[in-house]
Parts: C-alpha cells; sequence; structure tokens
C-alpha cells in the first residue's frame, strides 16, 4: 500500500521535471532577461512602467523585495556614475589600444 503511494509521487515528480512549461519557476536566463529589461527602462525612463513591474515581479516569483534590491543597486551605479563623472575621476583601468 505505502509503496504504491511511493511510487505514485515517484512518478508524479518526474513528470513534472520533464514538464517544465507548467512550472511557476522561471529560468535563470528568464530570469536575467526580465531584470535586463527592468534595469534599462528604468535608466532610460527614470521609472517603469506597471506592465514592467509585473512581468518582472511575476518572473522573480512575485517578490517585491528582489526588486527592492535590483532598483537600490541601479540607483547606486548610478549615484556612482554621476559622481565619477561630474568630478572627472579617471578610471584605474586604463582602456586597451
Amino acid at each position: 500500500h505505502d509503496g504504491g503511494v511511493v511510487k505514485q509521487e515517484q512518478d508524479n515528480n518526474n513528470s513534472k521535471k520533464e514538464d517544465t512549461s507548467q512550472s511557476p519557476h522561471k529560468t535563470k536566463k528568464e530570469r536575467e532577461v526580465a531584470i535586463v529589461l527592468f534595469a534599462a527602462e528604468l535608466l532610460d525612463r527614470n521609472t517603469v512602467s506597471d506592465e514592467t513591474y509585473a512581468t518582472t515581479k511575476e518572473i522573480l516569483d512575485g517578490q517585491d523585495s528582489v526588486l527592492v534590491e535590483i532598483t537600490s543597486i541601479i540607483g547606486y551605479y548610478a549615484y556612482v556614475a554621476y559622481t565619477l563623472n561630474v568630478f572627472k575621476i579617471a578610471s584605474a583601468v586604463k582602456p586597451s589600444e
């Protein structure tokens, strides 16, 4: 009796692994693309559309905390870039010739 239940659960788990289109978890590539599109729109428009926000949140498994973190990182990067540009602070890395 118990062996049948375990076998059925194993069969269900195997079929779930094979059919990833039903999975609520997105692939690493899908997550990366969503983050890049979110970042690009934020930097271009200084905000993101409701659609971009909702799509990115869905791909990130509904985690607002991840969107806060991504937005903070982008904002910090922009702050550092503006500071370096305004004060004409040269990069320590020499451009390759």
